[in-house]
């Protein structure tokens, strides 16, 4: 079972990350916080805002408040990280 959960975890970290990286949401590019879930199963919504949250609190992820409401980027300093831990759960995918 904790196997299970940390691959979900993993699974929607990369999930969120992809989807900003191929929309070009870094730095002053910025989207609403609650883009980060759609399109994602019901069950994951919570995890995902949680793994968002952790992500902007390491640096990974920029936060912002813009129109009144938490919008999120890619910090561009970090993204060969970014790129490592998609291309890490999406072989196929090749970010570089």
């Amino acid at each position: 079972m904790e196997e299970s959960k940390e691959s979900d975890n993993e699974l929607v970290k990369a999930t969120i990350l992809k989807k900003l990286f191929l929309g070009r949401v870094f730095g002053d590019k910025h989207t609403p916080f609650k883009f980060i879930i759609q399109g994602l199963p019901n069950r994951f919504h919570n995890l995902a805002k949680k793994i968002a949250k952790k992500m902007v609190s390491k640096g990974l992820l920029l936060s912002k408040i813009s129109t009144g409401e938490e919008h999120i980027s890619i910090n561009p300093e970090r993204t060969k990280e970014v790129i490592e831990i998609v291309e890490r759960v999406f072989p196929d995918l090749k970010l570089s």
